[in-house]
């Protein structure tokens, strides 16, 4: 079985500790999908790209308040 070093926060890059700042502040941890993602920042800003663009703007849920 193969095993992927997952960056901890002081190694990632200075971009994505931007985004992973306020996570860590909220909650104390970052999930390891946000560490998978962060080995490499274009892989990192793509993704989160589409989870802007697809999952979140152009959502189907209705929100009520």
């Amino acid at each position: 079985m193969a095993y992927i070093d997952l960056p901890k926060f002081e190694d990632m890059s200075p971009e994505i500790q931007k985004r992973a700042r306020p996570i860590l502040e909220r909650t104390g941890k970052l999930g390891e999908i946000f560490e998978l993602l962060a080995i490499r920042e274009d892989i990192y800003f793509a993704t989160d790209g589409m989870v802007q663009s697809y999952l979140i703007k152009q959502t189907a849920i209705a929100v009520h308040d």
